[in-house]
């Protein structure tokens, strides 16, 4: 296999730009095409830093995400502790790589130590999100920043459900608002809207948390959002409605429109028929107070409002003139009507859901900081906030700017305005022109083609104004800073090169920057590359059946459906061997990525192709939960454990792979019940079918556990007990990320003290979830199937765009205008300036997605298949990707059209690149199975992790208990073994007493709704009488003598397995060691009936102690405290129950 054949000159000069880009003694903005090492360079620069003998916690590099950050400390890492250990000749090499050409043995020594100083120190350099470290702030100065000291996060779900729960608070106290408008608005809002919608307004309203922070708290701000909204669409002052109506009513009575129905009514069809109307329109309105004025509007405008075209024909002009011009005339002064009209709805509209929206902000961040919750927008405001007050917060910007000289941003395209703002706070002192700020630095690296995230608040505009103040802030002091861009790339093919500048280089492709499109530079020359657009997969026209025929029942696929099928054979043809030769290697699932605008139904239809071909695909990048079937059929569980009457629950239930009743089990089940429940006919059909038999078992256990457990134990229990295996066999392993969320969320509802089965099923619905997976996975093995927001930062060798063509987009409501949001819900006539803004906001909206496209194409290393399906109304050729992809790839020099109206770029490769894991997949090419897979796997290890003696009861043991009935248990055994604990080691005068305190100390701990509960539950009263009577038996005398031990840890090897674990009492004497463990629960009646999980236990204990004391006489009580009653076990049961318990084992 020959070496990779690269552009060696191109290379170094590259490498000349990193080493000038990553200089620590000047402030440096990088722009850097899509793979030509932003991340490489970042660490270089952090790597210099350290070198020059930078403190490494002066060191702040803000990445966008987490996985970034984890990514750079990971390479970080990994070099400082290479560095440690290299030989001298080799870290000099690593050195004189970063440029440093010279390095001084100062430097040298540095690199040694830096490492191990780190770990020491644990002052590395931080590298976190501008979120962490908007935490790290405010946990440090709560006070100053006005936030809950010790404040928790809410994770973006539970802010989303909070917000909610306080629009439909505000909905209940409707009818007990005192603020007038306010509650008029919130009739105009519920009117006007549903509450789903309601809920998404308000939440496009909060997304500028300044703007409506400013609203909430000054008293004049909404009077001035409402003037702002009126200047912008020149309307004057509240304009009363009723009197213009009237005002143009008379105005009307004084118009020709006789004149002008008799005018018409001389012309063609056309006019005459205009002419019949308005004179139908006289005849019914003259006498009429309130005249029909959008009748009247209709027969001089368009349905959309437009003024018609044609007033007038030449028969119409011929009678009357002047005709033409007073329609004109009446359409001017309605069309003036209707449009102020239009105007005053739309600011009424608007500034109604801005007073909803600031009165649910307003108990939305008191509800959050009077539970000591902080949301993510919040972390970034109250920061700002805090470095805003100059003068009384002089001091903390003080302390903060002596920990951060260095400042590096990751991705800065994708920072938003709010975080730039905060961002620039932070390096203003860096510009001072003082002697202290020469040497403090900021570096940031881009790319404005990448930013795709206005829907999380991204603007690229900002990004290049942060540019050109920076530059202009150093040129004012005089300080080094340098503007560097990148362009050579990496990652790609010259097909793939050449083939992006050509699409980003076309007339109709803007959002780019204003600087002059950057080309790509190619490294790799000698890698082959190929580039396919196919022909657009048509869509079948449905075919006109005749009157009263029954359509066929054989319906022909739709046209996504076909192409998905295409995209995957072309993929099996790929993985089988297919253009072997243009690459040079044989092609892995793990090559293969697709990409995917949104995740619709062709996400889906195209993930189950795949899975049908038995291609093996990663699951989803992210999962809504509420989606996802698994974890439908487990809420359908939860519903028929709530009413097991619900028969369609019940039926989606027997039919998941938690039960697997066939659709013919099913039907033969529910057709002939009559009027029976579903349920009922399922226990009577138990008695002659097994797999009925089976069924109603386990819907009789699920029952049962559904009363006795909490939610998150309950449905733990399902899935241990062959639940999550059931799930496996159907669905596959995939699955597991969605259940395991499920279970989280069930495990935070119990802990935040929520109520039980249905509370929890209600409000996963109403909120649901979403996960997300880390789709970089190099050797997994699976074809990855994402949205291009996802992929930002992955790549592939091979990548497939087959969603190109123009899907229609549902059109939003709300427009963003500079001087607010407006709602321009019901217009009566269209108004020029909203046209205006929606323009605006579409041509804004258009530029990303061009930004977007340049995301998607450059995620490729080798090669990229393009394509697409039209489908009537939902995918269009018209002004799509497609249409633009497939003009520009002819453009490019080589392309050609095979005979299948495929263009084909392509760039032979003089190498291949080739990892271990290749040549393994080449060496099993052949299709022979590998020995291992025919193999029996070997028996699963033995689990390192310890015996606890208290835990061996038998698996398939289920306590029956509710979950008040467990906790008042735990805290009986917990209160009396403290008693056990304590009372021996003072006076018995003082023991009722002393228990009392101890009784109310537990008490002060426990939440005050469940304090009175487990009062009356625990009786401490009761417990101090039976515990002292314990301790004044006379045959327990020795165990709470001065010579016992109490509470003592035993560790040690019992067979092969580790044991640790704790005993109640010990007395060790000279011939015979006394084991005795309270009990706290019921005894059973005798000896013989003992629970084996105790007789285990105790026999672990005893195993354990013989080795300790192996002279001595092993002794072992059981004493139930609530009769002082002693269960002695005898040698004999315990190696009886040792022996069961290792084989179990």
């Amino acid at each position: 296999m020959t070496e990779a054949i690269v552009d060696q000159q191109a290379g170094e000069q590259a490498t000349l730009l990193q080493i000038a880009a990553s200089d620590p003694k000047r402030s440096v903005f990088v722009s850097a095409n899509a793979g030509t090492g932003k991340t490489q360079v970042l660490t270089m620069r952090v790597l210099r830093l350290l070198l020059s003998g930078v403190a490494p916690d002066t060191i702040l590099c803000v990445t966008y995400t987490k996985a970034a950050a984890a990514e750079m400390k990971s390479r970080l890492y990994e070099k400082l502790s290479s560095w440690a250990i290299c030989e001298q000749v080799d870290l000099i090499a690593e050195m004189k790589k970063l440029g440093e050409h010279r390095p001084t043995q100062t430097q040298i020594q540095t690199a040694r130590s830096l490492f191990a100083h780190i770990l020491d120190h644990e002052d590395g350099p931080r590298i976190e999100t501008v979120h962490s470290f908007c935490q790290a702030v405010l946990k440090r100065f709560p006070i100053e920043a006005n936030v809950p000291p010790d404040f928790q996060l809410l994770s973006d779900l539970d802010s989303e459900r909070l917000l909610t729960d306080c629009f439909f608070a505000l909905l209940e106290q409707a009818g007990q608002i005192l603020d007038v408008k306010l509650a008029e608005a919130l009739s105009v809002l519920t009117q006007q809207t549903d509450e789903t919608q309601a809920i998404k307004h308000i939440k496009s309203h909060m997304r500028n948390r300044r703007v409506v922070d400013a609203l909430a708290h000054d008293p004049m701000g909404l009077s001035a959002y409402e003037t702002a909204l009126r200047q912008t669409l020149k309307i004057d002052g509240l304009v009363d409605l009723e009197a213009e109506e009237k005002r143009l009513g008379d105005e009307i009575g004084r118009m020709p429109l006789a004149r002008i129905a008799d005018a018409l009514l001389q012309g063609g069809a056309t006019q005459a028929g205009r002419g019949q109307r308005l004179q139908l329109w006289l005849d019914q309105n003259q006498s009429s107070e309130a005249a029909d004025l959008s009748g009247l509007m209709a027969l001089f405008a368009t349905s959309s409002g437009a003024r018609l075209k044609r007033m007038t024909d030449k028969q119409v002009d011929k009678y009357d003139p002047d005709c033409g011009r007073l329609q004109n005339q009446v359409t001017d002064r309605l069309q003036l009507y209707f449009e102020t009209k239009s105007a005053e709805r739309c600011i009424q509209l608007s500034l109604s859901l801005a007073r909803v929206a600031v009165a649910v902000y307003r108990h939305f961040q008191a509800r959050k900081l009077a539970s000591g919750r902080l949301d993510y927008e919040d972390l970034i405001f109250f920061t700002e906030t805090l470095l805003d007050q100059d003068q009384m917060m002089a001091w903390v910007r003080w302390k903060l700017d002596q920990g951060i000289n260095h400042l590096l941003i990751d991705e800065a395209q994708d920072t938003s305005p709010a975080q730039w703002s905060l961002l620039n706070k932070l390096s203003d002192p860096f510009f001072d022109g003082d002697e202290e700020s020469q040497d403090r630095t900021v570096f940031a690296v881009g790319d404005f083609k990448q930013s795709i995230y206005s829907f999380q608040g991204a603007n690229p505009q900002t990004f290049a104004e942060s540019q050109n103040r920076f530059v202009r802030r150093a040129a004012e002091v005089h300080k080094p800073f340098e503007v560097v861009d990148f362009s050579l790339s990496f990652r790609s093919s010259q097909a793939v090169l050449e083939f992006v500048d050509s699409v980003m280089t076309a007339d109709e492709v803007t959002g780019l920057g204003a600087a002059p499109y950057q080309h790509h530079d190619v490294f790799r020359t000698g890698m082959a590359g190929l580039v396919e657009v196919w022909p657009v997969k048509a869509g079948a026209k449905k075919a006109e059946l005749p009157m009263f025929d029954a359509p066929d029942l054989l319906v022909e696929e739709d046209s996504d459906t076909r192409h998905a099928k295409q995209i995957v054979s072309h993929i099996q043809a790929l993985l089988d061997g297919a253009e072997t030769d243009l690459f040079g290697r044989v092609i892995r699932p793990q090559d293969i990525l697709i990409l995917l605008r949104r995740r619709d139904s062709f996400f889906a239809l195209l993930r189950a192709e795949l899975e049908r071909a038995n291609i093996p695909v990663a699951g989803a990048d992210r999962i809504v939960l509420n989606n996802q079937i698994e974890i439908l059929d487990l809420l359908a569980l939860g519903d028929v454990c709530l009413l097991p009457e619900d028969d369609l629950q019940l039926a989606c239930l027997l039919k998941s792979p938690l039960i697997g009743l066939s659709e013919d089990d099913l039907f033969e089940l529910a057709a002939r019940r009559d009027d029976t429940s579903l349920f009922e006919a399922l226990t009577k059909a138990a008695a002659v079918s097994s797999c009925f038999a089976a069924a109603v078992e386990k819907l009789n256990r699920w029952l049962g556990l559904a009363d006795q457990l909490p939610v998150f134990e309950f449905f733990s229990v399902v899935l241990t007990a062959g639940g999550r295996q059931a799930f496996h066999r159907r669905l596959g392993p995939a699955v597991d990320d969605s259940l395991n969320a499920f279970l989280l969320q069930a495990r935070e509802h119990g802990q935040q003290g929520q109520g039980g089965l249905s509370h929890f099923l209600n409000f996963f619905r109403q909120g649901g979830s979403e996960i997300k997976r880390d789709m970089d996975m190099q050797d997994a093995g699976q074809v990855r199937v994402m949205s291009m927001h996802g992929a930002k930062g992955l790549e592939a060798p091979i990548v497939y765009l087959p969603d190109m063509l123009r899907a229609t987009q549902p059109s939003d409501s709300l427009v963003q205008g500079a001087s607010g949001l407006f709602w321009p819900s019901g217009q009566a006539a269209p108004l020029a300036l909203i046209d205006q803004m929606k323009q605006q906001n579409k041509h804004i909206r258009q530029e990303e997605d061009f930004r977007l496209l340049y995301v998607a194409l450059t995620r490729a290393r080798q090669a990229l298949f393009i394509s697409g399906w039209e489908k009537p109304r939902q995918r269009m050729m018209e002004d799509s990707w497609y249409h633009l992809l497939s003009r520009q790839i002819q453009n490019c020099a080589g392309a050609f059209q095979t005979e299948t109206g495929i263009w084909r770029l392509e760039t032979s490769g003089e190498d291949a690149p080739e990892h271990p894991q290749q040549q393994g997949a080449e060496k099993d090419a052949d299709g022979t199975v590998p020995q291992w897979f025919t193999d029996k796997p070997p028996a699963e290890p033995t689990p390192f992790y310890p015996l606890v003696p208290s835990d061996l009861g038998a698996t398939d043991q289920a306590l029956l208990f509710t979950a008040e009935d467990r906790q008042a248990a735990l805290l009986r055994g917990q209160f009396v073994h403290k008693l056990f604990e304590v009372l021996p080691q003072i006076h018995p005068d003082s023991w009722v007493e002393a228990a009392q305190i101890i009784a109310a100390s537990m008490m002060a701990h426990l939440p005050s709704s469940k304090s009175l509960h487990s009062q009356a539950t625990i009786l401490p009263d009761q417990l101090i009488k039976q515990a002292i009577a314990v301790m004044t038996d006379p045959r327990l005398a020795a165990v709470f003598g001065p010579d016992s031990l109490a509470e003592v840890s035993l560790s040690g090897m019992v067979g092969d397995r580790t044991v640790q674990g704790q005993v109640d009492r010990l007395t060790v004497g000279e011939h015979e060691v006394l084991l005795v463990d309270f009990k706290t629960g019921t005894p059973p009646a005798d000896d013989d009936r003992l629970p084996d999980r105790y007789i285990r236990q105790m026999a672990v204990y005893a195993d354990i102690l013989r080795q300790i004391y192996p002279d001595k006489t092993i002794t072992c009580w059981l004493v139930w405290t609530q009769t002082a009653r002693i269960s002695a076990l005898d040698e004999t049961q315990r190696n009886a129950a040792l022996r069961e318990l290792m084989v179990g084992v």
